[in-house]
C-alpha cells in the first residue's frame, strides 16, 4: 500500500509496513491532525482506524452488556466513515470496554459449547487476557481486573489495595483506553494515533 501526500515540494509517498510505524513531527497548526483523518478516509487505506488526540478519559463506573458483533463493530467502526473534525472529542471509552467485556463473553461461550461431554477444556486467550499482560509489562505495580462488569486497578508493591479505573491517573486511563481499542481491531490495520503522548510519562511511552 501506497499513500500520496501533497507537499509544497511536490507528492510525497508513504508506504506503511507491517510492525513499522511512520512518525510524522511539526509544530502546532501544521495540519497533522487533519493529514491523520485525510488517510483515514482514503479509500485505498482499507481498514484503517484512527485514534484522535482529543479524547476523554473518562471511564464508565458499570460497563452494559452488548452483543459482539455490535460492540466490535462500533469500535471498529465497521458500518461508518467517520468525517471527524480535528478539534472533536471522542466520547469513546464506554465502546472501548463493552467490546472488550463482549469479546470475552463470547470467547468463554464458545469455549464451553466446545467442552460438552469432554473431561478437560482449554481455556481462550481473550482480547482482555492480552491486554492485562501488556499492561503488567508497561506497569509493573499494578494489575487490572476485570470482573462483575467493572474494571479495577490492583497494586502489587503494598497490601494490595484496589481501586476503581475511573480513580486511575490520566496517564494510566489513557494506556487502557489505547491497548483496548488497539487489541481488538483487525491485525492487517493501518493505525493511526494523532498525539499518543498526551498524559503519558516519557519512560511510559517508549515502553
Amino acid at each position: 500500500m501506497s499513500i500520496g501526500i501533497l507537499t509544497p515540494t511536490g507528492e510525497c509517498s508513504i508506504e506503511p509496513a507491517p510492525g513499522r510505524p511512520i512518525i510524522l513531527l511539526g509544530p502546532n497548526g501544521t495540519g497533522k491532525s487533519r493529514l491523520g483523518i485525510h488517510i483515514d478516509n482514503l479509500e485505498e487505506t482499507g481498514a484503517s482506524y484512527r485514534i484522535g488526540a482529543q479524547r476523554s478519559l473518562e471511564l464508565p463506573d458499570e460497563v452494559f452488556s452488548e452483543r459482539y458483533e455490535r460492540a466490535v463493530g462500533l469500535l471498529r467502526r465497521d458500518s461508518r466513515r467517520v468525517q471527524a473534525s480535528p478539534g472533536s472529542m471522542e466520547h469513546n471509552y464506554d465502546e472501548v470496554l463493552v467490546a472488550l467485556f463482549a469479546e470475552r463473553l463470547r470467547a468463554l461461550e464458545l469455549a464451553h459449547e466446545k467442552s460438552k461431554g469432554r473431561k478437560n477444556s482449554i481455556r481462550p486467550v481473550t482480547v482482555i487476557d492480552r491486554l492485562q499482560e501488556l499492561w503488567h509489562e508497561l506497569i509493573p505495580s499494578q494489575s487490572l481486573l476485570f470482573s462483575e462488569a467493572t474494571v479495577r486497578a490492583v497494586r502489587l508493591d503494598g497490601d494490595g489495595e484496589s481501586y476503581e479505573a475511573s480513580a486511575m491517573s490520566d496517564g494510566e486511563r489513557l494506556v487502557l483506553y489505547i491497548l483496548g481499542q488497539v487489541l481488538p481491531i483487525e491485525t492487517d490495520s493501518l493505525l493511526i494515533v494523532d498525539e499518543p503522548e498526551l498524559h503519558m510519562n516519557r519512560s511510559l511511552l517508549m515502553r
